[in-house]
């Protein structure tokens, strides 16, 4: 009980005695117990304090709540290769008795082998754990492809916790092309599996890649089969001639090349069109006219409407006679897609048509070919 209280009880005390002292002395009535009603008035003040202080410490404790915990969510690795048996932590200090950690490792994912080649896989692992790793664990293939190891390696000899030590197998790659995959693990003498990462539950593997085999590249020469010429006034010929006559009339050519038997889904890798075999030219064509133009036009039934006024969008270009003979006769990635692209046809026509109709001086300015392609490609 507080001071204050003990003073609150000694006041009522106090006057409870001065109040029946006087009644005493006007009348005769019996005299109170004072005594009896003074404890009672007290014990009802100390019952009502002690009620209140035990409020205001209710009052003080603070008020339980239901609390959600966060909830713990998984992340998932690219590999999310699975997980092996774990050994239980240690009572001491919560760390597991099995754990490992990989520090480094040769021959990355993805590395490319020829089939059969063979290759060395290392794995830098460091014991995390609490337990020596003794001469009586292993290497142990977990399951995958074990790419001709054996499928058991022990340890040469004790690894500490903290130490590290590197696992290394000679393997060779499959005869098979894709992508093979091998899962590893560690075990120790009782058995019992583990790996690295936080948990040691998680497995390390080895993964490569063996190409498939490269497709035999195909050649084949083709000769026109048809062709012709159309000059400026409308006139069509069966020789193919680019340039211009003696009457200053230009004149385009005009081939078809039949690709045969060449599968719809062949893989173009180069193109050839040859223009000098056993070509003839007239006056000085190249000197007067500018280059010529190899264009890819269908012209379908040759007339006079196939007869251009310009020559752009060439896919080859000789300028010189000497070109004809020189390695510009190989094509481009314009050349090569625009026999891609035309092979599920069946056939690609060209316009042959120099920079320029004529040069006005009177004097027949041409070439005359007879054109051949070569055509490499595969068979994906």
């Amino acid at each position: 009980m507080k001071i204050s209280d003990i003073k609150r009880v000694n006041l009522v005390l106090c006057i409870l005695l001065l109040t029946a002292c006087g009644s005493s002395r006007e009348t005769a009535t019996p005299t109170p117990d004072i005594a009896a009603t003074a404890a009672a008035m007290a014990e009802g003040i100390v019952d009502q304090r002690l009620t209140e202080v035990a409020q205001t410490e209710a009052a003080r404790e603070p008020t339980a709540t239901e609390t959600q915990l966060p909830t713990e969510t998984p992340t998932q690795t690219q590999a999310a290769p699975p997980t092996v048996n774990l050994q239980p932590t240690s009572a001491s200090s919560g760390t597991l008795c099995l754990q490992a950690s990989l520090v480094s490792e040769t021959i990355p994912d993805d590395t490319q082998m020829a089939a059969g080649e063979g290759f060395e896989k290392s794995w830098t692992l460091t014991n995390t754990g609490t337990c020596t790793w003794t001469e009586d664990y292993s290497l142990v293939f977990h399951h995958g492809s074990s790419m001709g190891a054996p499928e058991r390696v022990s340890l040469p000899g004790n690894v500490a916790p903290g130490q590290s030590h590197i696992f290394s197998l000679n393997m060779n790659a499959p005869t098979t092309s894709g992508t093979h995959i091998g899962f590893w693990t560690l075990e120790n003498a009782d058995g019992t599996q583990f790996g690295v990462g936080e948990s040691g539950g998680q497995l390390f593997w080895v993964q490569i890649v063996v190409p498939g085999p490269t497709p035999t590249s195909k050649i084949r020469d083709l000769a026109y089969v048809a062709g012709g010429s159309v000059s400026s006034e409308g006139e069509v010929d069966s020789t193919i001639l680019a340039g211009d006559i003696a009457a200053n009339t230009g004149n385009q050519g005009f081939f078809t090349f039949n690709f045969g038997n060449i599968p719809t889904d062949a893989i173009v890798t180069e193109v050839v069109l040859y223009l000098g075999q056993g070509y003839t030219t007239n006056g000085d064509p190249f000197g007067s006219l500018g280059c010529l133009n190899a264009i890819v036009y269908s012209y379908g039934t040759l007339d006079a409407s196939d007869y251009a006024a310009s020559a752009g969008g060439a896919v080859w270009q000789f300028c010189t006679e000497t070109s004809l003979q020189s390695n510009t006769r190989v094509g481009g990635s314009a050349a090569i897609q625009a026999i891609q692209t035309t092979i599920p046809a069946g056939q690609i026509q060209f316009r042959l048509q120099f920079d320029n109709a004529t040069d006005d001086d009177g004097t027949p300015d041409y070439i005359i070919v007879s054109p051949l392609i070569k055509i490499n490609w595969y068979q994906p």
